[in-house]
Parts: structure tokens; sequence; C-alpha cells
């Protein structure tokens, strides 16, 4: 064996050492990542993280009698069928912001600074467009944000 020969074979060893350590280290890095446990909104390039209502028992109470939402955090109804669905704030100790939702990803309806329902019978609010999906926020996010009807919405459910 000649001297190129070996240098060959080392270099070659040395580059499936390299590669394995590098495959290894994107895998950890994969699994170290913080989002993957979360479920989250992505509006224009902010991170919302939200809470699941999903059952029609979750969806019902939704964040009735909570007294504070944190910042950067709100809840998203999931529905099984694209439709008009209709909200109100009854029960409510806090105003809100809510958005409706395509399957697409995309706003169909929103409104804000909905204040708490103080007598019955409570206001509803409906889009004039199917929804998929509805987000509700603390107030003032959809104007900080700058949603507006067909603004994105990126949902990523990791953990139902």
């Amino acid at each position: 064996m000649n001297d190129k020969q070996r240098m060959l074979i080392f270099f070659s060893i040395l580059f499936i050492i390299f590669s394995v350590f590098i495959i290894d280290q994107f895998r950890k890095t994969a699994t170290n990542d913080p989002l993957q446990d979360m479920n989250f909104v992505v509006v224009n390039e902010q991170i919302i993280f939200v809470e699941l209502a999903i059952t029609p028992q979750e969806r019902e109470k939704g964040l009735m009698e909570r007294k504070v939402l944190e910042d950067n955090n709100g809840m998203l109804f999931v529905f099984s069928d694209e439709g008009e669905y209709s909200f109100w704030m009854k029960n409510m100790e806090m105003s809100l912001d809510i958005i409706w939702i395509d399957a697409d990803g995309n706003v169909v309806y929103f409104v804000e600074n909905v204040p708490p329902c103080v007598q019955s019978p409570c206001q509803t609010y409906s889009p004039n467009r199917d929804a998929l999906y509805v987000l509700e926020v603390n107030p003032g996010v959809i104007a900080a944000l700058g949603i507006e009807e067909n603004s994105e919405i990126v949902i990523s459910l990791n953990k139902l």
C-alpha cells in the first residue's frame, strides 16, 4: 500500500467520523427544540402560545372566569368542520380580541376589544365567512400585530 492509498483511507475514515458526529448533533438539536411540545400560532413573525379548546365542553367553557391571560398567550378553538361559529362573552372577566381563521390559515373575520357580557342577553359575534379555528387573545393584539382580513396565521398543533 503506497502513501497515496493510506492518505485516501485516512481521509475517508475521518470523513465518516465527522459525518456521524454532524448527524448526531442535528438529531440532538431537533429533539431539544423547546417548541416541539407546544401548541402555538405565528402571526407576522410573532409566536402566540395557545391552549386548545377541541371538545364541545372545552369550547363552551373557553376562557370563562379567567382573570388574566398572559402576554403572547391565547386560546385556539378547533372545530371539525368549517362553519360560521358565533362567540359571546358570557361569564368573562376580561376583554378579548377574537379572530376567525379558515382551514388555509387566513383570517376571515375579527373583532377587537370585545368586553365581557354584564347582562343577558349577551351579544354574539359571528363571522361573515366560514372558519375552522377561532383564536382569542388579549385586547390590542390585533392592532399591535397588524392583523387584517386575509392575514396569514400559521397554526402549529404539536400536543393534542
